[in-house]
């Protein structure tokens, strides 16, 4: 499989995990965490009782573009699924795998029951999931090239994931 053809794979499965979201999520009402997210993106501040304030953000930006529709609400995880998808196949590649194996790292993910559950809402997991992702991509991409540019963008998300959930720190802190 050429190079070209296993980012074409990568697309395809990046753009039917967004499809697949989008469309399932719809026959699915609200879920309760997610009114309290796009409540708190109507009265935005530097952080909430329950969850840091990048939630409510994503979710002022969403109602901000979209309105108050369950795609709305649910816009953001699908696309972030697939950007799962991409980032998984990056850390394969990273650790040496062939573009076969890529592309199945990314079917994977995209096919997991889990991450299709957690995506499917729109809480801070997702993006936590996503950050956690990032963080280790970055950390094998520093090894691998000893870059200081991948610790810089490194610092950057684990500012952000810090700003979406505080668990970051189990992963940050040895």
């Amino acid at each position: 499989m050429s190079k070209k053809g296993k980012n074409i794979i990568l697309i395809f499965i990046g753009l039917i995990s967004i499809v697949i979201h989008i469309f399932f999520n719809r026959h699915f009402e609200y879920h309760r965490d997610e009114l309290l997210y796009f409540s708190m993106g109507q009265h935005l501040a530097f952080g909430y009782a329950t969850v840091p304030p990048l939630v409510a953000f994503m979710a002022f930006i969403s109602k901000s573009i979209f309105g108050y529709s369950l795609y709305s609400v649910r816009f953001f995880p699908a696309i972030f699924s697939a950007i799962l998808v991409y980032l998984t196949s990056l850390i394969a590649k990273e650790l040496k795998g062939s573009n076969w194996s890529q592309v199945v790292a990314g079917f994977g993910v995209a096919g997991s029951s889990v991450l299709v559950m957690i995506f499917g809402l729109f809480t801070p997991i997702y993006m936590d999931v996503f950050f956690w992702t990032l963080i280790f991509y970055l950390v094998i991409r520093y090894i691998n090239t000893q870059s200081d540019k991948y610790l810089i963008i490194l610092g950057i998300s684990a500012g952000l994931a810090f700003l979406n959930k505080y668990s970051i720190l189990f992963l940050l802190v040895p």
